[in-house]
């Protein structure tokens, strides 16, 4: 299910360009191994999904650094 984007009167891309939002899945066990969700990233409306604790991270830092690189090439 695709996500609807935010709504673009009330967005300012500079104020949400960091902002990040995470979702866990509802059986998820943050103390244990199943830590399985999506990080979204508000400005853009890009979606990744993890699986793990580690995968959370390596998702993170991927997606961080798109958003970055395609900042730069629309500047």
């Amino acid at each position: 299910m695709p996500s609807r984007p935010y709504s673009q009167p009330t967005m300012n891309t500079s104020q949400h360009q960091g902002a990040y939002v995470l979702q866990f899945r509802n059986d998820c066990i943050l103390s244990g191994e199943l830590l399985a969700g999506r990080i979204e990233h508000v400005a853009s409306g890009r979606i990744a999904h993890f699986q793990s604790r580690d995968e959370l991270f390596e998702v993170l830092e991927r997606m961080v650094e798109e958003v970055r690189l395609a900042a730069q090439h629309e500047s």
